[in-house]
């Protein structure tokens, strides 16, 4: 067994050491850290969570105890091997660790044997817990391997000699058109064409897999649309866990297009003799003095003339004006096979002019001449377009339908170091790292799905010399001329952005690191004074008036925690209902005297517990001051009480709101109620809507104050992502 990374949590330090030492002497895979209280270890599991195997922890500790600790680990961490290892514990508290999914449960004896039984036991956990690991990674990787493959897999049970679908991959559902629901349970019957189902049921090929061999058979399947699509079809057998063969599964290859380009080559060899009329070439024939025997084809009509009227003219006779065509007559007259292109008046022409030897000596020239008019006039906007788009700045990409690149500008090279060469032709995947990949592919999904006109993604641009480049790419959507749809986008390459981001990044971190320090610098000096009040025996005015003063600096110190941190961006919102974060925000405030009104069913994109903070900032000072916006007033109008709170949703799903029925805006207007500092009482601090403001900055949210229908305050809050 590899290394386990183990961490003890114990609020004594002896002990702690102890139990070190015993479990590195007994078995040197171990590697233990320490931490003396539930609110490091927590704070370790938020750093170092993932390379934790197992965790070992007392019961009976300050602040939350073991079993606290047990419920914290388990949101983040289901499976993590839990070890309650404790001397004040009782059947009472094995029970409840049981009861919250501890993995096992010691009681601190004393002596070698303790420490050998825990290292056993958590030998024997975390052996379990990465079995588990590596069974559940084997099935997921089995799972996305068939419902991902780009190819149509579906698995069979046999009923009585009939193959009736078990499963199918998306790819399968996709292909037919149907929800993979639909599918389930029905016999292939329903997916084969008639005639396909009676050569199908004719064949060996089914009883070949029951009996345990492979078939590769051509079959047509029906969509749901009535459309059919060609396959090859290839079965293997399933067996059971006993070996026995109890269906198969069938892996179909689309060769619809294969099949279409074998019947488009029967029908181009049907239309090989209406060609020369009926499309804008010429074609003819020269015999070895240069003397036409054949003129036909649609293009004569740009020239001028009908089919066959200058057989028996001299090419050198009707063209000998234009240099480049007696030049190129005269060489393939020589034996030398010419492609040019030739310009007659204000026709353009891609000519191909092939000898053809009799005996080692030119016996005639047969030539096709293409009119390439539109075609060349195309090419010099082209030309003129491709010389803008060099003078970009910006890197410029396009790629076609199958992914493989069409076109890079010479900034594109640039960028990736290497020759334009190099890259035409070759699949664009190859040049890009695989998580970047992915993220195209999804930004491609929701652009065929219609989400979304232009897609945008950031990623590391990986150079020729494996180097990265952080860029922003914005692609779309591009119609080739034969109808193909390919991909093409702009690379810009954003260094400098993101050196100012990660700027912002560290002066982040200097903030964080700023309100640590204060945040200990002054909560011991409040514990240490709490602790030495409570130790005075008189119960004086003055004693009262400093835990008082203690109570609030502490209140004081959290709100500035809070305020510094509540403003950063939220990364990766999640779904959130807004009325059970209302409801869980006013569990933590509500009083008998108040009632919440809530008319919110919704889902926002949000960061869970700053929503909750939020409610709850707002319901906290409604129900401390009369009012969401602390009023002056209320003092001398003790009749002006707050009776209810409500929390409902905008017109046109605008938004949400929270309003109260007090007494409304102090006399400066809400205009200052976000200022920090802000407060129209005097114990007041002015940071509880600070925070406010903070979250809803941090969201990307707009947040108004206006007046409640009944004369209170009521906050809006505008720009969200709803599910």
């Amino acid at each position: 067994m590899r290394g386990i990374r183990v961490l003890h949590v114990d609020d004594d330090r002896q002990y702690r050491e102890v139990t070190v030492e015993w479990l590195g002497r007994l078995d040197d895979a171990f590697d233990v850290v320490t931490e003396g209280s539930v609110a490091d270890a927590l704070d370790r599991m938020s750093r170092e969570g993932g390379e934790i195997d197992c965790i070992v922890s007392d019961y009976d500790m300050p602040g939350m105890d073991g079993l606290d600790f047990l419920e914290a680990v388990r949101e983040a961490h289901p499976q993590l091997p839990f070890v309650l290892f404790t001397g004040k514990g009782s059947e009472q508290v094995a029970g409840d660790a049981m009861a919250k999914d501890a993995t096992d449960y010691l009681q601190k004896q004393g002596g070698r044997e303790q420490y050998e039984l825990l290292a056993n036991r958590v030998r024997n956990a975390v052996e379990q817990y990465r079995s588990r690991r590596r069974v559940e990674r084997q099935r997921e990787e089995y799972r996305h391997l068939f419902e991902e493959a780009p190819v149509m897999f579906a698995t069979f049970r046999d009923e009585d000699g009939v193959p009736v679908v078990e499963d199918c991959n998306r790819r399968f559902a996709e292909k037919l058109g149907y929800e993979r629901a639909e599918i389930r349970g029905k016999s292939i019957e329903s997916f084969f064409t008639a005639e396909s189902y009676e050569a199908a049921m004719q064949s060996d090929g089914y009883q070949r897999v029951l009996e345990g061999d492979f078939s590769t058979e051509e079959r047509t399947l029906r969509t749901k649309d009535g459309g059919t699509m060609d396959v090859i079809v290839r079965g293997v057998p399933r067996t059971d866990a006993s070996g026995e063969v109890t269906g198969a599964l069938a892996l179909y290859l689309d060769v619809t297009e294969r099949k279409e380009r074998e019947r488009e080559l029967r029908r181009q060899k049907e239309r090989l003799d209406m060609v020369v009329s009926n499309v804008p070439v010429v074609v003819f024939a020269l015999d070895s003095d240069g003397v036409f025997t054949l003129l036909d084809g649609q293009g004569l009509e740009q020239l001028g003339l009908e089919p066959g009227e200058a057989v028996g003219d001299s090419v050198f006779d009707r063209y000998g004006d234009n240099e480049r065509v007696r030049a190129d007559m005269e060489r393939a007259l020589a034996g030398e096979r010419v492609t040019t292109t030739h310009e007659v008046g204000d026709v353009v022409f891609d000519t191909t002019l092939q000898p053809v030897f009799e005996n080692g000596d030119v016996e005639a020239v047969i030539g096709v001449a293409v009119d390439i008019t539109d075609q060349k006039r195309r090419e010099r906007e082209l030309r003129r377009y491709e010389a803008i788009i060099e003078a970009m700045g910006d890197a410029v990409y396009a790629v076609d339908t199958d992914g493989n690149i069409e076109y890079v500008n010479e900034r594109y090279a640039e960028l990736k170091n290497c020759d334009r060469s190099d890259l035409l032709g070759t699949p664009i995947d190859r040049w890009v790292d695989d998580d970047a990949v992915d993220r195209v592919r999804d930004v491609v999904a929701q652009l065929e799905r219609g989400d979304r006109e232009v897609g945008t993604v950031e990623y590391g641009f990986r150079t020729a010399d494996g180097d990265r480049l952080p860029v922003e790419n914005r692609f779309t959507f591009m119609e080739f001329p034969d109808g193909q749809r390919g991909r093409v986008g702009v690379i810009r390459d954003v260094t400098d952005r993101v050196e100012r981001e990660r700027e912002l990044e560290r002066e982040r971190d200097r903030l964080d690191e700023f309100v640590s320090v204060i945040s200990h610098d002054l909560r011991n000096p409040l514990t240490t004074l709490d602790a030495s009040l409570r130790l005075v025996e008189a119960d004086g005015e003055h004693v009262e008036r400093a835990r008082r003063a203690v109570d609030r600096m502490d209140e004081l110190l959290e709100d500035l925690l809070v305020l510094a941190r509540q403003g950063e961006r939220v990364g990766d919102p999640e779904p959130v209902a807004l009325a059970d974060a209302a409801t869980d925000a006013w569990e933590l405030v509500r009083t008998d005297d108040i009632a919440i009104s809530l008319d919110a069913d919704a889902t926002v994109m949000a960061d869970g517990g700053r929503l909750r903070q939020l409610f709850e900032n707002l319901f906290r000072n409604s129900v401390e001051h009369g009012s969401t916006s602390p009023p002056p007033q209320a003092p001398e109008d003790p009749g002006a009480v707050i009776t209810e709170v409500s929390v409902g949703l905008l017109p046109d799903g605008e938004g949400f709101y929270v309003a109260d029925d007090g007494v409304g805006f102090p006399e400066s207007g809400p205009e200052r109620l976000f200022e920090s500092g802000y407060s129209t009482e005097d114990d007041g601090v002015g940071i509880g809507l600070t925070i406010v403001e903070r979250i809803a900055g941090g969201h990307r949210w707009d947040v108004t104050v206006t007046e409640s229908e009944s004369g209170g305050a009521r906050f809006e809050f505008t720009g969200l992502d709803w599910q």
